[in-house]
């Protein structure tokens, strides 16, 4: 990488750092893992750059590649505790206790994947991180009508599903 390179990368780091973070914690990361995912998140910046076309801005495409990394880690995570339980299957319940706040967290994180990426971006942008509605439309390329359309139904769903949490997706 040679010097005006990694001055890109250190100004986009610098400018989203906090963003990507945020969205790692808000999607269900640990908070003891987050950085790792963060880091990685940059890794794979870095390595697509090239592909960025700035057909969306730079924050929904940091989050786009946030999400996946995050969907990833959840899975190996996932992995990963089953396979603890199996091998310590003698562990008390008091020992697979979870803390309400990342039972809840895990919750929310479980309700934004059964959305379409689009209709999640929306949610974690308004929602989480106070942007408006025509500022998320515009950084997502859509109609901002289109996107009030859309974080209207993924209300809907998202209070539906946890009325009835064994529902299914109906995407």
């Amino acid at each position: 990488m040679d010097d005006a390179n990694a001055e890109a990368l250190a100004t986009l780091y610098d400018a989203h750092v906090d963003f990507v973070h945020r969205v790692v914690r808000q999607l269900g990361v640990p908070a003891a893992d987050a950085e790792d995912v963060v880091q990685d998140v940059f890794v794979v910046a870095v390595r697509r750059y090239r592909e960025f076309r700035g057909e969306a801005a730079v924050r929904t495409w940091l989050y786009a590649i946030a999400a996946h990394l995050v969907r990833n880690h959840r899975r190996g995570a996932a992995r990963r505790e089953r396979r603890r339980i199996a091998w310590k299957s003698r562990t008390t319940a008091e020992d697979r206790h979870v803390t309400t706040v990342d039972t809840a967290r895990i919750d929310v994180a479980r309700l934004l994947d059964r959305l379409d990426e689009a209709s999640r971006a929306l949610v974690v942008l308004v929602h989480l991180h106070g942007m408006s509605v025509k500022e998320v439309a515009r950084t997502l390329g859509m109609n901002a009508n289109t996107a009030q359309s859309r974080l209207r139904r993924a209300r809907l769903r998202l209070a539906r599903w946890m009325e009835h949490p064994a529902e299914e997706t109906g995407r």
